[in-house]
């Protein structure tokens, strides 16, 4: 067996360092692609005139379905939730707990998402800002932002709560790469009248 010579080495270097590096980026940009692909075709479930083509993805990539969708007024950003924060579920879109009560409902309901694809930029979010939660086309209800927390990764969010409130859960710090071993909580309580 003949051994390649250093010329033929350095030739396929180039080449190599670029299959590596695609090796390593095309996972992360994967997952960011992933995730907005769902939200098309959640949005166009939620609209209740999918094409043919969304509906057999909806089917195909869905074992689960949409909650309902929330908007962040002030920052401009839509998301549709599915039921289930299962890590397939959270590749795919916010999920609802459901172990928790549905938004508006006595008690807490708690969505999570991962912080560098859906809630990517939730820490802009303010105290005052609204969150409307709507369960079909035409039906909202509207939570204000009340307080912004970091908390240990394993606080138990209980969902016992006197009055109606939403927390959105995400991992912290929002802009690390590493594991994260804090959330960050916005809580939001409906809104009177």
């Amino acid at each position: 067996m003949t051994l390649p010579k250093a010329s033929q080495i350095r030739r396929c270097l180039p080449s190599l360092i670029i299959l590596l590096g695609l090796a390593w980026a095309v996972p992360a940009y994967w997952l960011g692609a992933k995730a907005r692909l769902s939200q098309w075709v959640l949005e166009a479930a939620w609209a209740g005139t999918p094409s043919t083509q969304s509906r057999a993805l909806l089917d195909w990539a869905f074992d689960t379905q949409v909650s309902g969708r929330l908007v962040w007024q002030e920052g401009g950003k839509t998301w549709y939730i599915i039921d289930g924060t299962q890590a397939e579920n959270l590749k795919l879109a916010p999920g609802w707990h459901d172990q928790s009560v549905r938004p508006g409902e006595k008690g807490r309901a708690l969505i999570s998402a991962h912080k560098d694809t859906h809630f990517a930029g939730l820490g802009k979010v303010a105290v005052g800002d609204h969150l409307i939660w709507s369960t079909s086309p035409g039906e909202q209800i509207t939570f204000t932002v009340s307080r912004l927390e970091i908390v240990p990764a394993q606080t138990n969010l209980s969902v016992d709560s006197s009055d109606p409130e939403l927390v959105l859960s995400t991992c912290y710090p929002l802009a690390a790469s590493a594991p994260s071993t804090e959330r960050f909580l916005i809580r939001a309580r409906l809104q009177s009248g």
